[in-house]
């Protein structure tokens, strides 16, 4: 009788004490664009809870990894519960720093930083399955530089164990258990970093130079601090704010580019051509051969262009405006005959600013394209 209310005990303990429904959970770090704070996820694999048990908070550990010259602080702690067996509980327990550790020899430039949760009084998740992601603390990083480079998650198969050089016997390997003593982590899902900038407002030509106006889309209160660096086809322009302006005299075709980098050194470029690829803008002149040549101006234009044309009398020009995606966008803006050998038309543009194809068509056969630089 004594040995069967023993077995029957034992069958209890096991079942309430030392079984948990979750079987496999990762962790995942992903950076707040509107907290500036870095968000410690639970991500559940495989599994999920049944009893009262199973939703115990057991021993766990995350080890942060970031550069030496910032510093770790935890902010927020949201999961699990205190006294949360019933499902009344909202007050979270703390998730603070257990170990530190800087600049060991196999992470040389690195501090490690290892966040545990303070389980007095007992801790329950409510209740959780497969797929399920929750929230268990926010942390600072301080400062951020690089776009946070080097702020990560420990990697218990590449990172040193406590025998590495440097490590000082501490063991910063992360762990999760619930419900029981098993270990349930199984790895690091994929970071979340700053994102880098966005280009809302591209640069473009008017009639005094080009207006560089380059926001972040959807700002982040964090990373709204933006500085700008321009490039033209001569080489750096210069480091400027938002708006860049420079004399017609200065335009040249060409390749330009702006550089945009937020506070937390998160940078974007866009590279355009105002002007065309062209190095100069000089009025075009092409042979389609010996008896053909034309010729525009101004350009940059603005709502008259003036072209002239040369070739064997007789000759049909036509002329027609393409975008630089290929799309006609306005046709038979001009049709010519040649009966003098030189002719000068005047082609009224109304396009709006930007860069076009002036394509003249001779007899149907051959073609010549003009680049045209459309201002107001």
């Amino acid at each position: 009788m004594k040995k069967s209310i023993f077995l029957s005990a034992l069958f209890f303990f096991t079942i309430q004490f030392g079984y948990s429904q979750i079987e496999s959970v990762d962790y995942s770090l992903r950076y707040n664009e509107k907290t500036c704070l870095f968000d410690c996820y639970l991500i559940v694999n495989q599994g999920k809870t049944k009893s009262t048990v199973s939703r115990a908070q057991f021993n766990s550990q995350v080890t942060i990894i970031v550069p030496v010259t910032s510093n770790v602080f935890i902010e927020e702690s949201y999961m699990p519960l205190k006294d949360n067996q019933t499902f009344r509980s909202s007050e979270p327990v703390s998730w603070e720093i257990s170990n530190e550790l800087e600049q060991p020899q196999d992470l040389q430039n690195s501090r490690l930083v290892s966040v545990s949760p303070v389980l007095a009084p007992t801790a329950f998740y409510n209740e959780l399955e497969e797929g399920d992601e929750v929230k268990l603390f926010s942390l600072k990083v301080n400062p951020i530089e690089n776009c946070a480079e080097g702020v990560r998650l420990f990697d218990n198969n590449t990172d040193p164990s406590s025998i590495g050089k440097g490590m000082m016997g501490a063991d910063f390997s992360n762990g999760f258990t619930i419900g029981g003593v098993e270990q349930k982590y199984h790895g690091n899902s994929l970071s979340e970093l700053p994102s880098p900038p966005t280009f809302k407002n591209l640069p473009t030509p008017n009639k005094y130079g080009i207006d560089f106006e380059v926001n972040m889309l959807d700002e982040a209160k964090c990373q709204s601090a933006m500085s700008y660096t321009f490039f033209g086809p001569k080489g750096k322009i210069g480091d400027h704010n938002a708006f860049y302006s420079f004399a017609t005299s200065q335009q040249a075709r060409g390749e330009y580019k702006v550089i945009a980098t937020d506070e937390l050194g998160c940078s974007s470029e866009h590279k355009f051509y105002p002007f065309g690829k062209e190095e100069s803008l000089e009025t075009q002149k092409r042979d389609v051969d010996v008896e053909f040549e034309s010729s525009i101006f101004p350009n940059p234009a603005q709502d008259i262009i003036n072209l002239t044309v040369f070739g064997k009398k007789g000759s049909v020009v036509q002329a027609d405006i393409f975008n630089l995606e290929g799309k006609k966008v306005r046709s038979s803006v001009a049709k010519i005959q040649l009966n003098s050998g030189e002719e000068t038309v005047k082609i009224p543009t109304g396009l709006a600013p930007g860069v076009y194809n002036l394509s003249l068509t001779i007899d149907n056969t051959d073609v010549v394209n003009h680049k045209v630089i459309i201002i107001k």
